[in-house]
């Protein structure tokens, strides 16, 4: 997956740097993230090479605002890379690898600490996703069979992510009843 296509997509609809950043926080955020330090050279190399066009805006407050749309050429590359078969690819999930060289601390108790922490950041993750699918649901009439098409692709990955996040806290649970069983076994040596 890359953020050049996740760009084109969320380029349905023409925006500016600061908006398409806002539409990954509001649609994708529970399986891709992407910073305005990354979005803003994307752009820049999907304008240059023709898969977008830009338009200058002045702006009441501040520099001036450029406004991307996609163009056809980029409306193809999307098409071109949707068509492309779907395959689980590179998963990197950055909280693993540090996970993994944790045991490098020497000390049970601050991977504890760390995945308490993950695991309140994977509840809150849960609490701003759990309300999303069925409110979306409910505006299409009260059942998934009434989602138009657009909007079942979006509920599906909605729901995929709401289990990860599910999992993911189960994932600490067990991790930290290890530690904690763990600790208690050295107590009482």
């Amino acid at each position: 997956m890359s953020l050049p296509h996740i760009l084109l997509g969320l380029l349905a609809e023409p925006a500016t740097g600061f908006e398409l950043k806002k539409r990954f926080d509001q649609t994708l955020r529970h399986f891709w993230t992407a910073e305005l330090s990354q979005i803003y050279p994307a752009l820049h190399r999907l304008h240059s090479g023709g898969l977008l066009s830009v338009r200058r805006q002045t702006s009441r407050q501040g520099p001036e605002r450029r406004i991307y749309y996609r163009t056809p050429k980029g409306r193809r590359a999307l098409v071109a890379w949707l068509d492309s078969p779907i395959e689980p690819g590179d998963l990197r999930i950055g909280y693993l690898a540090r996970v993994f060289f944790a045991g490098e601390w020497g000390n049970l108790s601050r991977t504890r600490d760390a995945i308490a922490r993950l695991r309140e950041g994977f509840d809150r993750e849960l609490g701003l996703l759990e309300p999303l699918g069925p409110a979306a649901v409910q505006q299409a009439g009260g059942s998934l069979r009434d989602l138009p098409d657009t909007a079942l692709h979006a509920y599906f990955t909605w729901y995929k992510g709401l289990l990860a996040a599910r999992s993911n806290l189960a994932w600490c649970d067990e991790f930290i009843a290890e530690i904690d069983r763990r600790q208690t076994i050295d107590i009482k040596e």
